[in-house]
């Protein structure tokens, strides 16, 4: 993975630069594309409940794991979340989850849940076991009346 970036002062920081940034994306699990799927504010009326008197924003991501697809061909879907907080000092908070399904539909599904319900990076672990849990369940069902 070649990354380009602008430098001004010294060409050799540049190539140095280059080779971290490669070897932390191999020691990372490789290649990542990253896909905005959409964007919310929490419900200002839950804020004010909450005490919070800023706005939150939570952004959602569906990645896709390129190293995986170049190795056996078949796609691997993640999420990403990001709240940022707008007080004095802006916080950002960021959760992911790199492998949850093969199946494009179905992280749709997920991605729409969970912006849906306003989800959080903290919550991101926990309701996607959640999900998933029903997902497996509704599918079991499924399989059974066919049979």
């Amino acid at each position: 993975m070649k990354i380009f970036l602008k430098t001004y002062k010294n060409p050799l920081n540049f190539k140095k630069l280059s080779i971290i940034l490669d070897t932390i994306c191999k020691m990372k699990g490789g290649i990542l594309l990253k896909n905005f799927f959409g964007s919310i504010f929490i419900n200002r009326n839950k804020l004010i409940e909450a005490g919070i008197n800023y706005p939150i924003k939570v952004e959602y991501y569906k990645i896709i794991n390129e190293e995986e697809k170049i190795k056996e061909n078949k796609l691997i879907y993640g999420i990403q979340i990001i709240k940022t907080e707008y007080k004095e000092k802006i916080g950002i908070e960021q959760e992911k989850i790199e492998h949850i399904t093969n199946d494009e539909n179905e992280i749709t599904k997920i991605l729409s849940i969970m912006k849906e319900n306003e989800v959080t990076p903290i919550g991101l672990e926990d309701v996607i076991l959640e999900i998933k849990t029903r997902l497996d369940i509704a599918k079991n069902k499924k399989m059974s009346y066919n049979t």
